[in-house]
């Protein structure tokens, strides 16, 4: 099993055998973000309908939507050669939406640069994130993703802790899913 080294108090972490530390993200950050964000969701390119992608691509263009959720979610980033290579936002309870309730926490905009997958970036970010919620004192945590085209993902969220909560709308013309797991 793989151990986490922590320094600087809570704010840095340490993976010695992957070379892969993490830390709160910073608006510093913003370009880098939006770059990830764009490379890390850019796998989809092929999968999407072209339209689709292009709503896709824009959305993580927007330099206003990592600025919103650096304003008000729990960043975290990983960093591999002091390079961004994984990002991770935990918004908290009280931003409800068209598919959370307002009292859940909800992880967002999870990404790594698909150079560095298989060395356990996202399941370390999906960690901070859960444990950020505990921290903050959250009662439920949320998250949703499509099991046509993250099953992946869907397996480090449901080794997490999460459950299948209900299938949703679809986004990007694809079928999508709502996770979540009680904290208390």
């Amino acid at each position: 099993m793989r151990s986490f080294r922590k320094l600087r108090g809570n704010n840095f972490f340490i993976d010695e055998q992957e070379n892969i530390s993490y830390r709160n993200a910073k608006i510093a950050d913003v370009d880098i973000l939006k770059e990830l964000g764009l490379l890390s969701y850019g796998i989809f390119k092929t999968i999407l309908t072209p339209d689709n992608w292009k709503i896709m691509e824009t959305n993580l263009s927007k330099t206003e939507l990592y600025l919103g959720l650096l304003s008000k979610a729990n960043s975290f980033v990983a960093e591999c050669d002091h390079k961004i290579v994984g990002m991770a936002f935990l918004m908290p309870s009280g931003n409800p939406n068209h598919i959370y309730e307002a009292d859940w926490c909800v992880i967002r905009m999870l990404g790594v640069n698909p150079e560095y997958n298989g060395r356990g970036i996202a399941n370390k970010l999906t960690q901070l994130c859960i444990e950020a919620a505990k921290h903050n004192g959250e009662k439920t945590i949320a998250l949703h993703t499509s099991p046509e085209i993250m099953a992946n993902a869907i397996r480090i969220y449901l080794k997490a802790g999460f459950t299948l909560h209900k299938n949703i709308d679809p986004i990007f013309g694809v079928k999508y899913q709502l996770y979540k797991m009680d904290l208390l």
